[in-house]
């Protein structure tokens, strides 16, 4: 048990820290598409077509990318409320 704590500590560990440094910075990155904005108006549209009672205000897409946020991010129900 000795000799293994022994070579751990006398073993050398080289970092280039730039690369180390852009790779913290990049853990943190979330990738998002913001395409369902481009849509936003045709999709509500065509759910709203031909509807009875109350219309929609939020297309299925945008309802998708919500769920996708809460669970890529860890939030509780409701967490994501929009208002």
């Amino acid at each position: 048990m000795h000799n293994s704590i022994y070579l751990a500590r006398t073993r050398r560990i080289v970092i280039y820290w730039p690369s180390y440094n852009r790779s913290l910075v990049s853990r943190g990155e979330i990738l998002f598409a913001y395409d369902f904005l481009d849509i936003w108006d045709s999709e509500l549209a065509r759910m709203n077509e031909n509807k009875e009672g109350k219309k929609y205000r939020y297309p299925n897409s945008f309802i998708l990318v919500i769920g996708y946020i809460r669970v890529y991010l860890h939030l509780p129900y409701r967490q994501q409320k929009v208002s």
